[in-house]
């Protein structure tokens, strides 16, 4: 009868100490945090446009339902160009400036394009602009997670 467990295999080089450190999982952590704002930034757009203040702020209270759907399709897909330029453009600037240096420019970048969203007041066109910026610098984190934990440090 085969074994429930799988056969324990040796690795042919095995892991170098120095992985086995609180400051990888700390990076790791906090790093994964920006995963997790890009998450929340996707996820919260859905309930937000159909909020009375909101509705009210961009003119969409009494706007025909095409106008109210174009405007929903309009800032959601334009969180997904961004992230598509976005990873076109992430890896060589990973490459010229280093991942951590990368990361904390995409930081940086976020948080200027969630600024933007949250004090659009209306204007169309400063939520959209801030909807791109946010995804253009999104994929950054999964860049710098993905990679070899001793180039981290």
């Amino acid at each position: 009868m085969p074994s429930r467990h799988a056969a324990a295999v040796a690795m042919i080089t095995p892991a170098p100490m120095e992985i086995y450190n609180k400051h990888i999982y700390l990076i790791a952590l906090v790093a994964s945090m920006g995963a997790f704002m890009f998450g929340y930034d996707l996820a919260f757009i859905g309930t937000t446009i159909t909020l009375k203040p909101f509705k009210h702020d961009f003119g969409l209270l009494h706007a025909s339902e095409a106008t109210s759907d174009s405007f929903s399709a309009n800032i959601v897909s334009l969180l997904q160009a961004g992230c598509f330029f976005g990873s076109l453009a992430v890896a060589p600037l990973g490459d010229r400036f280093g991942r951590r240096p990368a990361l904390m420019i995409a930081g940086v970048t976020f948080c200027i394009g969630s600024l933007m969203q949250t004090v659009s007041f209306g204007l169309v066109s400063v939520m959209y602009i801030g909807r791109a910026i946010g995804g253009l610098v999104s994929l950054s984190v999964y860049l710098y997670l993905g990679g070899n934990p001793l180039t981290i440090l």
